[in-house]
């Protein structure tokens, strides 16, 4: 039997009962497990991230699950002994902290931000921004309210009709390669900003809400996006905007960093949401 120690576990999972989760999908870092309604929780650790129903393993012990954590395996949740637990496998969480992944605890006692220019300046020092998102254009370009595509995504920020806001998300839901396409990152890194300073109307997210439930993206952009309309996010993306609401511009500038560490291009995906997001505050 192998014994495997958490060492912070998502709070999330106070709240779901007693049975089994198979394993979604299998990576270098960690594992992912499907829960009720599709929600996708990771077990692992890659860079010390914790995110949404996440488990996060102290460094050197998921190695001790890469050769033999598979698509067939399926994990019993016990929470009076406070375990995961396999034929040959236990992943024990009783001395491990739990978090909140929610951005409400950082923004729900404070008024909307004023963002001022330096926060969008700080991006731009850290992040190369003629770097390729994973669209086939730029940061820059993809965050520029003048770009041709983006224009069009500004443009039903505030629309009233949720026909018109699914017709222009379709082009950009579930849009290109991996677990998580450049798409959705990009629309993600929108949401985001949406929790400092309201940008989008109702209408826009209950089109991405019709869209997802169609089935326009992969499982796991689902359950970030389910994960998102609750405020819920990675633990770096909360931390940037915690940063934001207190002008810690240092913060700011860790976080970004670690936003970027995000995949093969999510992290730039992501950042060049969050840009877009900036520029239509400021412009």
């Amino acid at each position: 039997m192998i014994q495997i120690k958490a060492k912070e576990i998502s709070e999330k999972w106070l709240s779901l009962p007693d049975s089994q989760y198979p394993v979604h999908s299998c990576f270098n870092e960690g594992f992912n497990l499907l829960l009720p309604e599709k929600y996708i929780a990771y077990i692992g650790n890659k860079n010390q991230e914790k995110l949404p129903y996440g488990v996060l393993l102290y460094s050197g012990e998921k190695e001790k699950l890469e050769s033999i954590i598979n698509h067939k395996c399926i994990f019993n949740l016990d929470k009076h002994k406070k375990c995961f637990f396999t034929q040959n496998i236990v992943i024990d969480f009783s001395q491990a902290t739990y978090f909140s992944n929610n951005i409400k605890d950082v923004v729900s006692n404070t008024p909307q931000l004023s963002i001022d220019k330096y926060c969008r300046d700080i991006i731009n020092s850290i992040v190369d921004i003629k770097q390729s998102t994973g669209l086939g254009c730029s940061i820059q370009e993809l965050s520029s309210i003048d770009y041709l595509e983006t224009k069009k995504l500004a443009s039903i920020f505030k629309t009233n009709s949720v026909d018109s806001a699914k017709l222009v998300l379709k082009d950009w839901i579930g849009r290109g390669m991996g677990l998580t396409p450049s798409g959705d990152d990009f629309l993600l890194g929108i949401l985001l900003i949406n929790y400092i300073v309201k940008i989008v109307e109702q209408p826009f997210i209950e089109a991405l809400k019709l869209l997802i439930e169609q089935g326009y993206t992969t499982d796991i952009s689902s359950s970030y996006y389910k994960c998102a309309f609750d405020g819920m996010f990675a633990d770096s993306q909360i931390s940037f905007c915690e940063a934001l609401v207190n002008k810690n511009y240092k913060k700011i500038e860790d976080n970004i960093r670690k936003i970027l560490a995000f995949g093969h291009t999510s992290g730039r995906d992501t950042i060049a949401g969050i840009k877009l997001g900036l520029n239509y505050i400021l412009d």
